[in-house]
Order: C-alpha cells, then sequence, then structure tokens
C-alpha cells in the first residue's frame, strides 16, 4: 500500500448520502443505526492510481496504530455506522477503514461527518488556524461543550539519506512529530494553545476562578490531560 493514501485505492461513501437523502430518512431526529455491511455497501468506487513509493520501504509508521480497530463512524444527518475497523492515518489526515475484502479504503468526504470513534477515542474533523489561514483537519477531541480541547497528531515524512564519510545510510522514514493542542469556542475555528495566559484571553470569562483552578492544580497546558479537566471546569462555570 502505497503512503500517500489520496493517490491509493480509494473507495468512499457519497453514495450513502444520496441514498438517504431521496427516503427522507435526513430529517429524522433520532440517530438512525446501521452496520458495518451497509457502510460498505453503499459506498462509492474510484479506479485506483499508483504511487512511488510503498510504505513497506519506509521505517516507521504513518498511523496512530497501524492495526484496524473496530469502532463507529456518525454523519452530520445522525445515521451511525457501527463495528467498522479503523485507523487514523495521520501523515496524510485520513481515516481508513477495510471493506469486505479487507482492503484499506479511505473514507471520503469528511466534512459529512461527525464524528468517528475508534475504541475509546473520538475524532472529529474541524477547522482551525494554522499559517494564517483557516484549515481542516481530523483532532481526537478531549472534551465535549462550549470550550473544547482538541488534539491534533503529526508525522514527518524524511527522506532517505545516502552514506556519508561517518556514517550508514538511512532509508526514508516516518518519524513521530510533537503533538499540538488546540481549542474551540462554539465551534469556532480552534486556536492552538501554548500558555495559560493565551487560553485566558481566548475564554475571555472566569478569569479569576481559572488562575485558582490553574494553581491549586499545578495545570500545564501541554498535557492534553491537564487542557481537558481546566475546559471540563471552565464549561461548569458557564452552565
Amino acid at each position: 500500500m502505497n503512503f500517500r493514501v489520496k493517490k491509493n485505492t480509494v473507495k468512499y461513501f457519497l453514495y450513502i448520502l444520496l441514498q438517504f437523502s431521496a427516503t427522507g430518512l435526513f430529517a429524522q431526529s433520532q440517530t438512525m443505526i446501521l452496520s458495518y455491511e451497509d457502510f460498505v455497501q453503499l459506498r462509492q468506487k474510484e479506479a485506483p492510481s499508483k504511487g512511488y513509493l510503498n510504505i513497506s520501504d519506509i521505517s516507521g509508521s504513518p498511523y496512530l496504530n497501524r492495526a484496524f480497530r473496530k469502532g463507529s463512524v456518525l454523519t452530520n444527518q445522525k445515521i451511525k455506522y457501527v463495528n467498522i475497523p479503523l485507523r487514523y492515518n495521520i501523515f496524510s489526515d485520513a481515516m481508513e477503514f477495510k471493506d469486505a475484502k479487507g482492503e484499506p479504503m479511505e473514507i471520503k468526504f469528511p466534512e459529512d461527518i461527525r464524528e468517528i470513534s475508534i475504541g475509546d477515542t473520538v475524532f472529529v474533523y474541524h477547522s482551525y488556524f494554522a499559517d494564517h489561514k483557516i484549515r481542516k483537519g481530523y483532532f481526537q477531541l478531549l472534551n465535549r461543550g462550549k470550550a473544547q480541547g482538541l488534539l491534533r497528531y503529526r508525522v514527518e515524512f524524511q527522506k532517505a539519506q545516502p552514506a556519508g564519510a561517518y556514517k550508514e545510510p538511512m532509508p526514508p522514514r516516518f518519524v513521530p512529530a510533537p503533538l499540538l493542542l488546540y481549542v474551540s469556542i462554539d465551534g469556532q475555528p480552534a486556536v492552538e494553545i501554548h500558555k495559560t495566559k493565551a487560553l485566558m484571553a481566548l475564554l475571555g470569562d472566569h478569569p479569576k476562578e481559572l488562575q485558582a483552578y490553574v494553581k491549586k492544580h499545578k495545570i500545564k497546558l501541554h498535557r492534553a490531560k491537564d487542557l481537558k479537566k481546566l475546559l471540563e471546569y471552565y464549561n461548569t462555570l458557564t452552565k
């Protein structure tokens, strides 16, 4: 399989939306639960294309977890597909699932998906600020509520290095990069958070309570679990 997922064998499920919009099911207020077989059956096929480098030629891994794990896909139209074998390709920022033949496929049109659960981990496709632009990508959802913490995974691809006078040649490889933490308020584009002061400015209210909480619980915002705790506390203050 090629590490360029967009140039890999890609099958997606646009047909899901067409099928159910025709039957009027999008108007339902309750979540409709469908099976893995439904998920695979309603996908639309796209012809494969070839790339120039296989994952087997690269050390390291582009995946959060290389193995597929059972999970679920919830669409914006409240259709939930369960028992789907899923994994997250960090490098290409794509969610992959297995088809009925066991082949890995990329889930297309992530804007139509509310959230994806892999085991106990929930992912959302969310807008965020980066390089003075608004972009979109997958984040691990840390908490729910008015202020949401979002964790962004990263993997860098390093090209092969030839042998030198005092060093062995290095194969091409995937190298994990530092995680990034973001905060979104009321569903707005997420902002990367480095310091408590910047977070206080973003949240805008309850500064005294938050500062006291940070001091009491020794909150460090470079730790995802601490950001989650602080935002969960903040959300209780805004109810």
